[in-house]
């Protein structure tokens, strides 16, 4: 806490089941770890938090963990994992996802300035977000949200929420996606429920679906038996699709 500045160029920070991992009202708080144990920056087991919050900047570059499936922001079932009021936020060239939470787990982005994910990538779900069976995943308040060219070699390039998960996307200002790739669901493949609301503007472009070796503009693929998607811009504002939107149920 109250640091000017903290780094991380090798190794991490790993808890076990029920810890409070904090790091907050620092300067920057930088991690480019590889080869952690668990996730390649800060890792927690079940019913355990990770927080990040009032930083001037946050930043994860070219972070990669020793085992695949971990992230870099990693939680077991019933963790909180949340990035609250730092005045940017950076995920860049990561693998294996930027933030996994397990069963149950929340995932909350909330209240900070820029939020950019860049050029991550995952060899499984969710390029940059993924959320177990029934996790929640809320980004709402932000200044600016982007997810660019980030991949996922299966579902949701930058998100995938697993079976009956939330997915809310809401009062953020700039809202842009765009160049994400996956097997299914080029920027969000969601199980269950996806929410984008009242934002100032959102734009999905570029984003596909690479089958037999070719690509389709798809951005959403939502799937699953009472899978909702609730779209609703504000006012005078809009929500823009160059890219198809599929409801499989």
């Amino acid at each position: 806490l109250g640091n000017g500045s903290v780094t991380f160029s090798n190794g991490g920070i790993s808890g076990y089941d029920a810890q409070t991992i904090e790091l907050s009202n620092n300067g920057s708080v930088s991690f480019s770890s590889k080869n952690s144990y668990k996730g390649s920056a800060i890792s927690v087991g079940e019913f355990s938090s990770i927080t990040l919050s009032n930083n001037d900047s946050v930043t994860f570059s070219g972070c990669e963990p020793y085992y695949t499936g971990e992230g870099v922001l990693n939680g077991d079932q019933f963790s909180t994992i949340t990035l609250n009021g730092n005045r940017s936020v950076t995920f860049s060239k990561n693998l294996d996802g930027a933030i996994r939470g397990g069963t149950n787990s929340t995932i909350t982005l909330s209240n900070n300035g820029s939020v950019t994910f860049i050029g991550n990538s995952d060899p499984g779900n969710g390029g940059v977000i993924c959320g177990g069976w029934k996790s929640m995943i809320e980004l709402s308040g932000n200044e600016s949200l982007t997810f660019s060219e980030n991949k996922a070699s299966s579902y949701g390039g930058a998100i995938y929420g697993d079976r009956d998960s939330t997915i809310t996307m809401s009062d953020n200002g700039s809202v842009t996606i765009s160049g994400n790739k996956a097997s299914s669901g080029g920027a969000i493949d969601a199980y269950g429920n996806l929410s984008i609301r009242n934002n100032d503007s959102v734009l999905f472009e570029k984003n596909a679906e690479k089958s037999a070796g070719s690509y389709r503009l798809r951005s959403i693929y939502a799937r699953g038996s009472g899978a909702t998607i609730y779209l609703s811009a504000a006012e005078g504002k809009s929500i823009e699709f160059r890219d198809a939107v599929y409801i499989a149920s």
